[in-house]
């Protein structure tokens, strides 16, 4: 969302192939970064599931301090792409593994995105 607590940055996301991918919040023209590393696996052709491994923040490039998560700090992602380069991601708990918007769960996130080159 491009919001850090009351701090609002330019968000983006960069996803490599091998499932790995960071979501990057830059501040001040890219000279702050605080940077959430994940892993993804595709399970089927619109969900992924996501285990965010760490937080952290760069300086100028160059790391500053990274905290990492315990393990199983996981989402599933269920996507619907409008077109080539845009998607509307729904981001919950497995417990919403059916991607239901009407089932109970607390940590639902609902993201818009669009590709840049």
């Amino acid at each position: 969302n491009g919001q850090l607590g009351p701090f609002v940055g330019d968000p983006f996301q960069v996803v490599k192939m091998g499932g790995v991918y960071e979501n990057r919040l830059k501040f001040f023209g890219g000279n702050l970064q605080v940077v959430l590393p994940a892993l993804w696996e595709e399970r089927d052709d619109s969900s992924w599931r996501v285990t965010f491994l760490s937080v952290g923040a760069e300086v100028l490039g160059k790391s500053a301090f990274q905290i990492k998560f315990p393990p199983g700090k996981s989402k599933t992602w269920w996507m619907t792409y409008a077109d080539a380069d845009t998607r509307v991601v729904r981001a919950g708990n497995d417990k919403s593994n059916s991607g239901s918007w009407e089932e109970e769960d607390d940590e639902v996130f609902v993201f818009f995105m669009t590709r840049e080159e």
